[in-house]
């Protein structure tokens, strides 16, 4: 005896599609097979822990962009904040050639 893999007739409901949906419907087939009601009722939850895990895992990419795009902006100020004090540095020592020279020290990469 084989089993069923068409989906059933009716959308949207929690049963899962295909072979454990069949083995449902068609109590018999499974018990004559030596599938018990437990051993259904474990795959069902096992199939719908996947789903649940595929569901969240697509969320999670999908919202991945916007997390690099917000590390993206933050990076960018931080740079930004970084070369304008590096420019102020440069101005205010800019007539001392001493003070100068400390600067370029301190600062180890130019942005």
């Amino acid at each position: 005896m084989c089993l069923e893999t068409r989906e059933p007739p009716y959308a949207n409901t929690n049963h899962a599609p295909g072979r454990f949906w069949s083995a449902k419907t068609r109590s018999n087939t499974p018990r004559g097979l030596g599938i018990l009601d437990a051993d259904i009722n474990t795959l069902e939850a096992l199939l719908l822990a996947a789903r649940e895990a595929d569901v969240n895992q697509e969320k999670t990419r999908a919202a991945a962009p916007l997390t690099t795009g917000e590390s993206n902006t933050s990076a960018n100020r931080i740079i930004e904040a970084v070369r304008n004090i590096s420019a102020k540095g440069v101005l205010e020592s800019a007539r001392d050639p001493k003070l100068r020279a400390q600067f370029d020290a301190s600062t180890t990469a130019r942005l």
